[in-house]
């Protein structure tokens, strides 16, 4: 039976080669998008499930809101966890990381300047599975001055050479013993890191101190416990160790505190959810948006649909030259529900065909799609046990779905009506076809258009003004290394003429503030506001392209402004100051006393994160021995490699034994926006294979549908008919249908680009000219995609025309 079936498919793949090409094809192109975009979707799903504990395990972050300020961090207080396991008989073990970038770790005559160092209680072993190669467990970080090495880093410092018990040393002054050798922290991990240091080698990590937020908690929950089961306690937990210190901090105790509007309490998120559905806002590093992997998720279905549709589409429109052949199969016996087994049949098999060139399509297409992605995904044949039957399940499901109305369709044809020729396209199949063709470009236009909105959203975070230069600004990582000589480095660098300014922060945008709680003047206690903290030397302004609104910075010439602040714009409007210039800035010192600040300027608001933030209240400290944790450098755009190189050579006469590290403001800016940007490119390819593959189907229906006025067109042209009318005539039908698809569309797209737009704290407004010229360009190449047929069509000699059967 089956031999039958095949090899009339293959009779039926010799006559129609064109129709059969343009099928395959548009299946191949579906399967192969939906194959790359479910390896990248399982892949964002599987983030943090290869723990053994994964399901029992739960972050604690901080939900507050001080003032107008509200947040929601990924951190907590040193002494949560350790709390919460000794009175928590639900809570198994807890473990602490705090994280410590820009870290000089030298090995030998070896100089690296690190960025994945964090420091881990000793029970990270017991929770989190991550294998050692070298050292116990349960021993490695236990005492103090212990450090693990991933396998990748052991490499890199140690070669060959075991290094096990070597040491290494922390900006030259504390030195670790290297306790044990681990794998390579997974890819599918929601944060990463080279090195594990013990926690109790920092004093403040034996802190008391409830009302800080420095450590990211992890707790294992004991089976069968969930955080449902922990959250209602927090509160008077909280209200137990917290309200006490609160109360010394600044008289009062946490009901009236929380009472006058304040927020402040711990939520648990499991670590299966933390990649793709934290509620926190800030993050260990960038994390992934459940929201982009159900539109990757669609946008694979879609295009697998379309190219179904195509399928069933051409197969529908070519029925009437199959009909003589379902007539005499019906004459020789076959019953409909044979004739339903073979055309499903040969959809399934030309699914299957489909499916093996779609898997050489993905295997060219990887590489690129991974550039894209930015992983390294690959197509797991064997190494998951799933990947093979769902291929099958893919391709069945494609094959039975495509071909299902045809199938059904061809086999209701009657013997004698078949016989006699008088089977038509007819009125209902003509709907059909018409609908589907509509449900193609409804879905085509739509991710065309919300690949341009969030292309336009991307354009507008790379030229906002963001309150400073992005443009040519060189920022210098660890110039405190130097000590009293960064001022003689920074004289040194103003000699270059490729360079403009340069100036000292204890952060730059998108590196991460600390906060403080302030007052303005005459506020009652539980009035409070919260600021992000900041301090820049007396050119880090110019230096950063940041502009003064009222009054001045600070300057050498005043003694009087080493207790004085500068904030910003945002500031001034929480504090409520009509004119802030000498007004004062109230901050809580010690022993419940208060501390007034002097405004002497407001500098003009600068962004400190991504744009999916608010601008938040900023204050700036004078600069007198702060940490200089970067050095901004305005650079000349001509002769740039020759400027860095200069500055490279200048570093090195500095710091001889230090790595020089660096990065550029603009690159550093947009990779805050870095899920976005990917976003917009992968809708882009997508939208254009959707595009594709419905214009594939288009050019196959038109030419079936020439191919049935053949008469028709001749009989006009023997009557007067020029080409132009006739290819109006033709083009018409096609048109209405894709300008009711864009009215369809349009709806839809406005709803969920609106809905993602809200996203942004600072976005673009959706424009009504996006949808006109998307359905102007939908038009133009359904037009462009038919325009062959129909004039070929136009073009033919009616005397042809009319013998044409």
């Amino acid at each position: 039976m089956f031999r039958n079936y095949l090899l009339t498919t293959l009779r039926t793949i010799n006559r129609h080669r064109v129709f059969t090409f343009i099928n395959v094809t548009g299946l191949a192109i579906g399967m192969a998008s939906c194959i790359l975009i479910l390896l990248y979707v399982t892949d964002e799903l599987s983030y943090d499930r290869y723990h053994e504990n994964a399901e029992q395990i739960y972050r604690a972050g901080i939900d507050g809101k001080i003032g107008e300020r509200a947040m929601k961090t990924y951190s907590s207080s040193a002494p949560f966890g350790r709390t919460m396991v000794e009175e928590f008989p639900e809570v198994k073990n807890a473990v602490r990381f705090l994280s410590s970038s820009n870290k000089l770790i030298t090995h030998g005559d070896q100089n690296f300047i690190e960025d994945g160092v964090y420091y881990a209680d000793s029970t990270v072993f017991e929770i989190f599975s991550w294998k050692l190669i070298k050292g116990n467990p349960e021993t490695a970080l236990a005492n103090p001055n212990s450090i693990v090495f991933t396998e990748s880093m052991a490499r890199k410092y140690f070669g060959e050479e075991d290094p096990m018990n070597k040491s290494v040393t922390f900006d030259n002054d504390t030195e670790f013993k290297i306790t044990g050798i681990m794998e390579d922290v997974p890819h599918n991990s929601h944060f990463h890191f080279d090195f594990l240091a013990s926690l109790s080698t920092v004093d403040h990590s034996k802190s008391e101190r409830w009302m800080s937020d420095r450590y990211a908690t992890y707790l294992l929950l004991q089976e069968g416990i969930t955080d449902k089961t922990i959250e209602p306690k927090l509160d008077d937990f909280l209200k137990k160790h917290m309200g006490p210190q609160l109360e010394e901090a600044i008289g009062l105790t946490m009901d009236e505190w929380l009472s006058s509007g304040n927020r402040y309490g711990y939520f648990l998120e499991p670590l299966t959810g933390i990649y793709l559905d934290s509620e926190a806002t800030m993050h260990m590093e960038p994390v992934g948006d459940k929201r982009y992997v159900i539109i990757f998720s669609m946008v694979a279905l879609f295009i697998l649909i379309i190219a179904c549709v195509n399928f069933m589409n051409l197969t529908t429109a070519k029925a009437s030259n199959r009909a003589k052949e379902v007539g005499l199969r019906k004459m020789a016996g076959a019953r409909r529900r044979q004739l339903i087994i073979q055309f499903l049949s040969e959809s399934v098999i030309l699914s299957f065909i489909a499916l093996i060139i779609a898997l050489a399509l993905g295997h060219l297409l990887l590489p690129t799609f991974n550039q894209l992605t930015q992983k390294e995904l690959g197509i797991p044949y064997l190494l998951n046990p799933w990947f093979i039957p769902g291929l099958i399940v893919i391709a069945l499901f494609t094959g039975l779905f495509a071909g299902s109305y045809s199938s059904i369709s061809l086999s209701s044809f009657g013997i004698v009506t078949v016989l006699k020729g008088r089977i038509q396209s007819g009125v209902k199949g003509s709907w059909f076809r018409s609908g589907l063709v509509v449900f193609q470009f409804t879905i085509s236009v739509a991710v065309i258009i919300a690949t341009i909105m969030v292309y336009q959203q991307l354009h507008y975070i790379q030229n906002k003004k963001l309150g400073f230069d992005r443009e040519n600004v060189l920022v210098i990582e660890r110039p405190h290394a130097m000590g009293e000589q960064v001022e003689a480095f920074k004289q040194e660098l103003l000699r270059y003429p490729g360079v403009l300014s340069a100036g000292t922060g204890s952060e730059v945008p998108g590196t991460g503030f600390s906060g403080n709680i302030y007052q303005r003047e005459g506020a009652g206690t539980n009035d409070m506001i919260h600021f992000r903290v900041m301090t820049g030397d007396f050119d880090f302004p110019q230096a950063m392209g940041m502009n003064m609104k009222e009054g001045r910075y600070f300057s050498k010439d005043y003694k009087g402004d080493t207790t004085s602040v500068v904030v910003n714009e945002s500031a001034v409007k929480a504090l409520g100051y009509e004119e802030p210039v000498g007004r004062s800035l109230v901050a809580y010192g010690e022993n419940k006393s208060k501390v007034k600040h002097k405004i002497i300027g407001v500098i003009e608001d600068f962004h400190t994160e991504s744009l999916h933030e608010q601008i938040p209240n900023v204050v700036m400290y004078y600069p007198d021995n702060f940490h200089a944790s970067y050095m901004a450098v305005k650079v000349r755009g001509a002769n740039i490699s020759q400027t860095l190189g200069n500055i490279e050579e200048l570093w090195q006469e500095f710091l001889p034994r230090e790595p020089f590290d660096y990065f550029f403001m603009d690159t550093h800016f947009d990779n805050l926006h870095q899920s976005e940007s990917r976003t917009a490119k992968l809708l882009a390819i997508f939208s254009v294979l959707a595009l594709f593959i419905a214009s594939l189907g288009l050019f196959g229906l038109s030419s079936f549908i020439t191919e049935q006025r053949t008469k028709e067109i001749g009989i006009r042209k023997v009557m007067g008919s020029t080409i132009t009318n006739i290819l109006l005539l033709l083009s018409r039908q096609f048109t209405k249908w894709v300008l009711i698809a864009n009215l369809v569309a349009w709806p839809v797209a406005f709803y969920f680009m609106n809905s993602w737009l809200q996203n942004f704290a600072y976005r673009i407004e959706i424009s009504p000219g996006v949808f006109i010229f998307t359905g102007v360009v939908s038009i133009l190449l359904a037009l462009l995609t038919i325009s062959y047929q129909t004039i070929k069509a136009a073009s033919t000699n009616p005397a042809r025309s009319l013998r044409y059967e």
